[in-house]
């Protein structure tokens, strides 16, 4: 970045052409830019510094997942538990008539993996209900934390990890206050990318 910020003025007044993602309705799009050497040397800087904090963020939230992770697997008081929602699974028939093709049901898979002091679990809720809310989040929730309970019954605390997609989990109160009073342990929910933590 150092060598493209050393260009001559005059340079930087060639006419250039370059592509960039832009979100339009809610869709991102791969559209061709016009300007100058200059324009595309302040749209990287922009993007370069976006871009750091984002490793920067990653790098910490990473650590602090390991952290938690490790801390799991010697301590038998504490869990980790990682979850997100799969893409919805379409059902078809291997063998389908045409028609078939055009009137697939589709289920919700939510996908979790649990870390403790032993091997790593996992865990796949499958529902025909296709609301991907903080009502559903819930629900999974405490059906896995119910299991967690039979059979790590030396848990004392959770830590919940997820993706951060605000309409799921980013209502961290709601989701953690119903854990919390359905399991009687403390339980932290944490959001991965540019969110924090609740604790109840």
């Amino acid at each position: 970045m150092r060598t493209l910020c050393n260009i001559q003025e005059e340079d930087k007044q060639i006419k250039v052409t370059w592509y960039a993602w832009e979100t339009t309705e809610g869709l991102p799009n791969k559209v061709q830019k016009s300007g100058t050497l200059g324009d595309v040397l302040n749209f990287l800087k922009t993007a370069a510094t976006k871009f750091v904090h984002h490793c920067f963020v990653k790098k910490q939230q990473s650590g602090f997942f390991q952290a938690k992770r490790l801390q799991a697997k010697t301590d038998q008081e504490t869990v980790v538990l990682q979850v997100d929602f799969a893409e919805n699974y379409t059902a078809a028939y291997q063998d389908q008539i045409q028609s078939a093709h055009w009137h697939q049901k589709q289920v919700t898979v939510f996908p979790s993996v649990l870390w403790s002091d032993g091997d790593p679990e996992s865990y796949a809720i499958v529902s025909d209900s296709l609301e991907h809310d903080k009502r559903s989040v819930a629900t999974f929730l405490s059906k896995i934390v119910e299991d967690i309970k039979m059979k790590h019954p030396a848990m004392k605390e959770i830590h919940i990890f997820s993706d951060g997609a605000a309409s799921q989990f980013k209502k961290t109160v709601f989701v953690t206050a119903l854990i919390a009073a359905r399991t009687e342990n403390p339980t932290e929910l944490n959001s991965f990318a540019y969110s924090g933590s609740v604790t109840s």
